[in-house]
């Protein structure tokens, strides 16, 4: 009787989904953008689209087509590209240095 028992309890334990605090699975949330995060990114895509830099999808985003692009253009311009942010598995919204561009014409 007490082995039924116990097959009993662990059964509806598994069943209901209570788990041990170290076997349940942490998200983490990347947190999205702001509005001026993206249109500065937006604008520094779309003066390097201008430039004819493509920086891939106008998306807001400084992705690695992005950070490509203002690298070749700034070395088109005699300037030291900037270096890559170090890679991570998740994906991040870093600006990109843009002193010494005039994306108030954008």
């Amino acid at each position: 009787m007490n082995v039924v028992l116990r097959f009993t309890l662990v059964a509806v334990l598994i069943s209901s989904g209570v788990l041990p605090a170290s076997a349940k699975k942490k998200t983490s949330r990347v947190p999205s953008p702001s509005k001026a995060d993206i249109e500065a990114a937006t604008r520094l895509q779309v003066f390097l689209d201008r430039a004819n830099f493509s920086p891939g999808k106008l998306d807001g985003r400084y992705n690695d087509f992005t950070r490509k692009a203002l690298a070749l253009y700034r070395q088109s311009r005699g300037g030291q590209p900037q270096t890559p942010p170090p890679r991570a598995n998740v994906k991040s919204n870093v600006a990109a240095d843009t002193a010494g561009l005039d994306l108030a014409s954008v």
